[in-house]
């Protein structure tokens, strides 16, 4: 599935996302199912198996406020946004880009 959110990140015309991002911070290193490193945006593809219920919580919420903290913006997605959706997640990237892209140039 992380292959098939690749896939709609570039149908959508975003540039191409590197895959299993590694961010190093100060509470270790960090890996993204997608990156884009050049402007600190992630993306994750969360599974209903992996990702659910209490256990998933306890384990992705300090990792996804580690990466927050320390600069990286992280969006999520999940199964029906990749088949049926993809806007869901590429728009707010395509959003999250420009505005780095901006900030830079400032």
């Amino acid at each position: 599935m992380e292959s098939r959110t690749r896939l709609r990140c570039i149908d959508a015309r975003l540039p191409h996302p590197e895959p299993q991002l590694e961010v190093q911070t100060p509470d270790g290193l960090r890996r993204l199912d997608l990156g884009w490193r050049k402007w600190q945006i992630g993306l994750e593809y969360d599974s209903a198996t992996w990702h659910s219920g209490e256990p998933a919580a306890v384990r992705d919420n300090p990792r996804h406020n580690c990466l927050t903290t320390h600069g990286r913006t992280t969006f999520c997605t999940a199964a029906p946004h990749v088949y049926h959706h993809p806007h869901t997640f590429t728009e707010p990237i395509r959003h999250a880009i420009r505005h780095r892209q901006a900030v830079r140039r400032a």
